[in-house]
């Protein structure tokens, strides 16, 4: 499978489409493997080659950047998936985490906030909410409604930030390493995939999968920091040089960003069942 998908991944992974998926992004050191070998792209180890094959050692392990020989480098474990398209954007997804770390990236979640997450009512009834708000706003096609939509997502996000203030700093915090890999990797699958309608559908269900996303608080912030990317697209042509260089959280930058910005009451919806149901399901996953 690895020999299969080897032609395809050089003639694919090249600078012209990093950079149509992300300014600046240019191909690193990255390698896919098997249960057997190691296939190594573009590191100094490669000496011109266009790749190398290694056999198999135990620092090739998940879908992860590891530092090989001294050297960023994405990694992809091929036998975790079926298609050529998923190890693409996979690789595409990892090489952005190895780019970041090479533009001075620091703005990484204090990781121990995420253990202690707290289940509390409140906080998962706004943020139900808030993260149907953003979808709203992507899929919206009219201008008004949409600025209104990004209007209550601010407006909710910035409720909980007063109400659990470390708690939605380490969501900001895990949305802005996260969410542009995210994007690149989405911006990626879109490009190969034969369907793309279905491409965006997938990311959708994890944002809005209320059950699953206040399972692992982490992982649901890698969606919720795509479909911000996918605002921003909307608000600001050049957003991705400037996010790069700046201070800002990916929220707090699409706060800045946006221009029709007012404070207004919203109403919560009632919606104690269902909050009580996920609360359920979070204490006995």
């Amino acid at each position: 499978f690895m020999q299969n998908i080897l032609e395809r991944i050089l003639t694919t992974l090249c600078s012209e489409r990093l950079k149509n998926y992300w300014e600046d992004l240019h191909p690193v050191a990255f390698a896919i493997f098997d249960e057997k070998d190691v296939l190594i792209f573009n590191h100094p180890k490669c000496n011109g080659e266009s790749y190398i094959k290694l056999a198999k050692t135990e620092q090739f392990h998940a879908c992860t950047c590891i530092l090989f020989e001294e050297v960023p480098t994405a990694i992809v474990d091929t036998t975790l998936y079926n298609s050529f398209e998923d190890i693409y954007s996979l690789l595409v997804h990892e090489s952005f985490h190895v780019f970041q770390h090479l533009s001075g990236e620091s703005r990484y979640p204090d990781e121990i906030l995420g253990f202690n997450y707290p289940i509390d009512f409140k906080n998962i009834q706004l943020r139900v909410l808030e993260r149907k708000r953003l979808f709203e706003a992507f899929v919206s096609t009219d201008q008004k409604e949409k600025q209104q939509k990004i209007n209550e997502f601010i407006i909710l996000r910035d409720k909980r930030t007063e109400l659990f203030p470390d708690y939605v700093e380490y969501e900001n915090s895990v949305e802005t390493i996260e969410g542009p890999a995210f994007y690149v990797e989405y911006q990626a699958l879109n490009d190969v995939s034969s369907n793309q309608e279905n491409v965006i559908s997938k990311y959708a269900e994890q944002l809005l999968d209320s059950n699953l996303s206040h399972i692992n608080i982490r992982s649901s912030c890698y969606n919720s920091g795509l479909f911000i990317c996918l605002l921003l697209d909307d608000i600001s042509k050049d957003w991705k040089v400037e996010f790069i260089k700046s201070n800002l959280n990916l929220y707090q930058f699409l706060k800045n960003a946006f221009p029709y910005y007012t404070p207004v009451e919203i109403t919560i919806p009632n919606t104690s069942e269902e909050v009580f149901q996920i609360i359920n399901n979070a204490k006995t996953t």
